[in-house]
C-alpha cells in the first residue's frame, strides 16, 4: 500500500529541507547509562545528553510513550536527499525581524511555552521546548517560519552532530629530524622537495620562531596541557582553555574555562583522546630541544575540548557558539580538524556570527582566520554530482566489506564564507593524498600523510610526527587533513608574527596568493577487485569536472589560479612570511599624537571641517549650547574640530593617542568594523533607500543606519554610543552621506571580450547575478590614472579649493586599508572667513527655500509630539541618501569600461575633464552646501 502520509520537512538556512522518519527509532534526552537503568538497553549515544533507541516494530509506540515519561523524546530523522542522520534537539535558534523588548520576548516565550536558554542580542535567542509547547521542534520551526514571518526572520534547529576526527590510523614512525613537513628532509624514505611547507626558511626570515602575542585556537578532543612540548621555557603557553562538561541534573552541556570557578585543567585531557594534542603540537610545539616542533613554536595556544566518545566528537550548534563566544576576543586563528561528509549544515545565525568574527573579531579586532579540515573521504565537499560518489571506505568496524555509501549532493555551509578556508592534504611525494577531499571549496593544501581511502592498495607517503597525550609523548603516525589544517594554522601564525597589522581576510588572501603550484599531478589507479568485491566500478573519484588537478583560471577569483585537488596550492611558509614582511615595509605608520588622519573617504580632509564649521554657525542658541557643552568634554570648540574623528578611529585599537571616550568606543567589539559605516553601495537605478526593497545592498551597519542610531542617542532614545561619540559620528557621516559616490555606485558584470566587464546600474540585475560593486568608483580608473572616487575627492575642483586636498582612496566594501593621504599635520585646517561665510550664506539660502516650500504646501504642523519629531528626524538620512543617488548618476553618466587594469580594477573612458567637470563641479558644491545646512537642521531639530 503506497505511503499517503504528507512529506516531513523543516527549514535550514531559510530553505525547505525534506526529512524521513526512522521507522523504529526515537531520540531520548538521556545518556545510555540512564536509558539502560530504565529498561532501554543498548541505546546508542548521539550527543553528550541524548541517545537513540531502536524498538521492535510492534512495541514502538508503547516504548516511545514510556520514554516520553522519562525525558523529552522525539522521532529520529534522516535527510531525504542524502540519507544522513539529522539529530534535532529540543532547542531552536530564533532571529526576530526587529529588536524585542524584555516584555515582548517574555510574551512570545509564554505564547509557545518556551524556555529561554541564551539571549545573544536583542534579536537572536536560543529557546527550548517544553511539554506544554504542544508540538515537536520540527513543527515549531515550520510554524514560526511560515506563519510568523512578521515577527520571526529565522527559526532553525540546534542540531547535534557526531563529527569524525580527520586523522588516519597509520603504521608508526619518530622527533624533529623526522618532521619532513617542516623542512623537507627525511632520514627514512624520500621527500619530494615540492612537498615541504618550508617552515625552516620562514623561521630564518623572522630570525625566530614566531611572536608569543599571536594566539591559535584549536577545537578538538582536548589537549594535554602538561605535555613536554607545551610547558618548556614558557609556562604561559596557553592563553586560556576550556572544556565542555555535562550537567546530569539539567541535561545540558556547559563550557568550563580556565577562569571558571572550580575549573580543573586535568579535565582538558582524557586517556585515549590524543587527536587534539597532536593538532596542537603541529601548530606550536615548542622549540626547546625536547620532543617535537610545531610550525610556529613561539606562538601560543587556546584549546577547547569537545565532549567525545571514541572517534566521535559531540559538537552541537549552541556548543560551537559558546566556544566561539569564549574565543572571540582572544585568538587570531582557529584550527578545526573535524567534520562530516557528505554534508554539514550550520544555522544562519551561526554562519553570520562566523562572518562577523572573521571580519572584526579576534585578539586584535582585525578578524579571526577560520581553518577547517576538508575531510578524508575522497569525495567533493561542495558539488551536485550526476553519479553516485562514495564517501565511506566500505568496511564495518570489524573490517568486513559491506560496500561503500554514496551520495550525489555534497554540501558544507561554511564553504564560500570570507575568512574561512578548507584545507586538503598533499603527500610527501607532492601528490594529492588519496583520501583527501576535493573540488569546489578547497582553498589550500598542506603536507600530510598518505593512505588508500578504501585500504585496498598501496600508496606512497611518509607519516607526520608530532605530539601525543599518551605516555610516549611523540606520535609518529599522525596524518590526514587533520594534520594539514593545523599546519596551515601555524603558518598563518608566522605570517601574523611577521606583520601583525594584517587582517584575517588579508592573511587568507596572502596564503592563497603565495601558495606553491609546483606539485605532482599524478592521479591514482582505480581500486582493484577482491573476492568480496569483484566489481569496483563504484570507485569514481575524483569525478568530473574535478578529475584532473591542473591549476586553472576561475572567474571572479583574484588570488591566482586554482586546482580542484590542491586549491590555490601547497601552503608556503617562506613565501607567505616574505610577502607579509614586504607589506609591512610598504605600510604607512600611524599618525602620532592627536592629529586626525587624512580623510580618504569624502572630499578631503578640509571639506569635512568646512561642513562642520558652517553647520556650527547655523545652530540655534539652544543647540549651540548643548553641542558646545558636549564638545568641551574632548577639548573641542566647533563641530569642525571633530569632523574627522570618525576617520581617525577607523580599524584602530584603544591607545594613548585617543581620548577616554574614543578608547571606550574602540574597546567594544561591535565597533571594530566602523570603517564600513561610511558608505552604502546602492545601484544607481534604485528608487529610494529602502531596507525591505533592497536587502541585498543595505546593511544593519551601513551609513544610513549608523546616522539614524547616532541620532537616536542624541535624542535620548538609545545608549548605543556616548553622546559625544554620537555627535562626532553624525558630524562626519552626514558629510559622507552627501558625497554622491559614497551612496550610489555601479556594479560590475563579467562579459566575454577585451573589456572583461560592463557597468550595471539596475538593482534587479545586480542582485540576480550576485554582482560585485565598483566600490564607490574605487575600481574604475579614469584617463590619467586616478580612480573615480579619488577624482571626486581631490581633482574635481570647485571654488572651495584653497589648496590641495587630501589624496583620495577607495572605500573598499571588504574593509581594505585606506591610503594615508598627504595632509597638513600638527594643526587643524581652518577655512578662510570668506570661504566659510560664502558656504554659510548658500546653506542659509537653501534652508530658507525649503522652509518657504513647506509653508506654501501647508506642511508646517502645530503641536508636534516628541515622537513625531523623532520620526521625522530619523527619516532624514534616508531622504539624503536618495538625493546623493541622483547626484551620483551624473558622476557615472559618460563612463564606459574599456578594459581591465591589473587583476581587480578597470579602465574607463569619459567625455574629457573639461566637459566632465563642467557638469559635476556645481553638483559637488551643492552637496557641500546641502550637507552643512542639513547637519545644522538635524541638530537644531534634536535641540530646538
Amino acid at each position: 500500500m503506497p505511503n499517503t502520509d504528507p512529506p516531513v520537512y523543516t527549514y535550514q538556512n531559510g530553505e525547505k529541507l525534506f526529512l524521513t522518519k526512522e521507522p523504529n527509532q526515537f531520540i531520548v534526552r538521556k545518556n545510555p547509562e540512564v536509558m539502560a537503568a530504565n529498561g532501554f538497553p543498548d541505546a546508542e549515544q548521539v550527543s553528550p545528553h541524548s541517545s537513540r533507541f531502536e524498538a521492535q516494530p510492534s512495541r514502538f509506540e508503547s516504548e516511545m510513550a514510556r520514554a516520553r515519561a522519562l525525558a523529552p523524546t522525539h522521532h529520529a530523522y534522516r535527510t531525504a536527499e542524502n540519507d544522513e542522520e539529522y539529530l534535532i534537539t529540543d532547542r531552536v535558534f530564533l532571529r526576530f525581524t526587529r529588536p524585542l523588548t524584555d516584555d515582548e520576548l517574555s510574551e512570545f516565550l509564554a505564547q509557545y511555552a518556551l524556555l529561554l536558554m541564551e539571549r545573544y542580542d536583542d534579536r537572536e535567542v536560543l529557546v527550548r521546548l517544553t511539554d506544554q509547547t504542544g508540538m515537536n521542534p520540527i513543527k515549531l520551526v515550520v510554524l514560526l517560519t511560515e506563519q510568523q514571518k512578521d515577527l520571526v526572520e529565522l527559526a532553525e534547529h540546534d542540531l547535534n552532530y557526531r563529527m569524525q576526527t580527520y586523522a588516519l590510523e597509520l603504521p608508526k614512525d619518530a622527533a624533529y629530524e623526522r618532521q619532513w613537513h617542516l623542512h623537507g628532509r627525511a632520514p627514512v624514505g624520500t621527500v619530494d622537495e615540492r612537498a615541504s611547507a618550508r617552515c625552516e626558511e620562514a623561521w630564518r626570515l623572522l630570525d625566530g620562531f614566531g611572536d608569543p602575542n599571536v594566539v591559535v585556537g584549536v577545537t578538538d578532543d582536548g589537549c594535554h596541557l602538561t605535555h613536554g612540548d607545551f610547558n618548556g621555557d614558557d609556562p604561559k603557553k596557553f592563553v586560556g582553555w576550556g572544556y565542555f562538561t555535562s550537567d546530569p541534573g539539567t541535561s545540558t552541556s556547559q563550557l568550563v574555562t580556565d577562569i571558571s570557578i572550580g575549573a580543573d585543567p586535568a579535565r582538558m585531557y582524557q586517556s585515549g583522546a590524543n587527536h587534539g594534542t597532536a593538532c596542537a603540537g603541529v601548530i606550536a610545539a615548542e622549540e626547546d630541544g625536547a620532543l617535537t616542533v610545531g610550525a610556529a613554536p613561539a606562538c601560543r595556544l587556546l584549546p577547547i575540548k569537545w565532549e567525545s566518545h571514541g572517534a566521535s566528537l559531540f559538537i552541537g550548534h549552541s556548543r560551537l557558539r559558546a566556544a566561539l563566544d569564549y574565543m572571540a576576543d582572544k585568538v587570531d586563528v582557529i584550527s578545526n580538524s573535524w567534520g562530516s561528509s557528505p554534508s554539514s549544515y550550520y544555522p544562519t545565525v551561526l554562519l553570520d556570527y562566523v562572518r562577523q568574527l572573521a571580519r572584526t573579531g579576534g585578539r586584535r579586532g582585525k578578524g579571526i582566520l577560520f581553518l577547517f579540515a576538508a575531510g578524508n573521504e575522497n569525495c567533493p565537499i561542495q558539488h551536485k554530482a550526476t553519479v553516485d560518489v562514495p564517501y565511506t571506505n566500505g568496511r564495518d568496524n570489524n573490517g568486513k566489506w559491506v560496500g561503500v555509501k554514496t551520495a550525489r549532493v555534497f554540501q558544507h555551509s561554511l564553504v564560500g564564507i570570507s575568512g574561512v578556508l578548507h584545507i586538503a592534504a598533499v603527500s610527501s611525494g607532492a601528490q594529492r593524498s588519496h583520501y583527501s577531499n576535493y573540488g569546489t571549496g578547497i582553498d589550500l593544501c598542506a603536507p600530510s600523510s598518505n593512505g588508500h581511502m578504501y585500504r585496498r592498495m598501496a600508496v606512497s607517503g611518509l607519516r607526520i610526527t608530532t605530539a601525543t597525550g599518551a605516555v610516549s609523548q611523540i606520535n609518529t603516525s599522525f596524518g590526514g587533513t587533520s594534520s594539514a589544517t593545523p599546519l596551515v594554522a601555524g603558518v598563518a601564525a608566522l605570517v601574523l608574527s611577521a606583520n601583525p597589522d594584517l587582517s584575517a581576510l588579508e592573511v587568507a588572501s596572502l596564503l592563497k596568493r603565495t601558495a606553491s603550484k609546483d606539485l605532482n599531478m599524478t592521479g591514482y589507479s582505480q581500486t582493484l577487485p577482491q573476492p568480496d568485491d569483484p566489481d569496483t566500478s563504484w570507485d569514481v573519484s575524483p569525478i568530473p569536472p574535478f578529475h584532473a588537478g591542473d591549476f586553472v583560471e576561475v572567474a571572479g577569483v583574484t588570488e591566482g589560479t586554482w586546482s580542484p585537488w590542491f586549491g590555490h596550492g601547497r601552503v608556503d611558509a617562506e613565501a607567505a612570511v616574505r610577502e607579509a614582511l614586504a607589506l609591512l615595509d610598504q605600510s604607512t605608520p600611524d599618525v602620532p599624537g592627536n592629529a586626525p588622519l587624512a580623510d580618504t573617504v569624502y572630499y578631503g580632509y578640509q571639506r569635512h571641517q568646512l561642513i562642520g564649521d558652517v553647520a556650527h554657525d547655523l545652530l540655534n542658541p539652544n543647540a549651540r549650547a548643548v553641542v558646545e557643552e558636549l564638545l568641551s568634554q574632548v577639548g573641542a570648540q566647533s563641530l569642525g574640530d571633530v569632523a574627522t574623528w570618525a576617520d581617525a578611529v577607523k580599524r584602530k585599537s584603544p591607545g594613548p593617542s585617543f581620548d577616554s571616550f574614543a578608547n571606550d568606543f574602540l574597546a567594544e567589539l561591535r565597533n571594530k568594523a566602523n570603517d564600513t559605516w561610511h558608505y552604502v553601495n546602492l545601484p544607481l537605478g534604485v528608487l529610494r533607500y529602502d531596507r525591505e526593497l533592497y536587502p541585498e545592498f543595505t546593511r544593519d551597519d551601513d551609513i544610513v543606519q549608523i546616522v539614524q542610531e547616532a541620532t537616536r542617542v542624541l535624542l535620548g532614545r538609545s545608549e548605543r554610543f556616548s553622546a559625544i561619540n554620537a555627535l562626532r559620528l553624525v558630524v562626519h557621516l552626514v558629510g559622507d552621506l552627501h558625497q554622491p559616490i559614497h551612496v550610489g555606485c555601479a556594479y560590475l558584470q563579467p562579459i566575454d571580450g577585451p573589456k572583461k566587464a560592463k557597468l550595471v546600474t539596475d538593482p534587479a540585475t545586480a542582485a540576480a547575478n550576485n554582482l560585485k560593486s565598483d566600490q564607490g568608483g574605487g575600481k574604475l580608473f579614469l584617463p590619467g590614472g586616478k580612480n573615480l572616487h579619488s577624482y571626486w575627492d581631490s581633482d574635481l575642483e570647485g571654488d572651495d579649493h584653497e589648496h590641495t586636498d587630501a589624496a583620495g582612496g577607495d572605500e573598499a566594501e571588504d574593509g581594505a586599508g585606506d591610503a594615508v593621504a598627504d595632509v597638513p599635520l600638527g594643526e587643524p585646517f581652518v577655512a578662510s572667513e570668506a570661504l566659510r561665510e560664502r558656504y554659510k550664506q548658500k546653506a542659509l539660502a537653501a534652508i530658507s527655500a525649503r522652509a518657504a516650500q513647506a509653508d506654501a504646501a501647508g506642511d508646517v504642523a502645530a503641536d508636534v509630539t516628541a515622537d513625531q519629531t523623532a520620526e521625522a528626524l530619523l527619516a532624514l538620512p534616508e531622504k539624503w541618501a536618495f538625493e546623493s543617488i541622483l547626484a551620483a548618476r551624473s558622476a557615472y553618466q559618460s563612463l564606459e569600461i574599456t578594459g581591465p587594469k591589473g587583476a581587480k580594477d578597470f579602465k574607463v573612458s569619459w567625455e574629457g575633464k573639461e566637459a566632465y567637470d563642467a557638469r559635476n563641479v556645481p553638483i559637488q558644491q551643492e552637496r557641500i552646501e546641502t550637507a552643512s545646512g542639513n547637519l545644522a537642521a538635524l541638530l537644531n531639530g534634536i535641540w530646538p
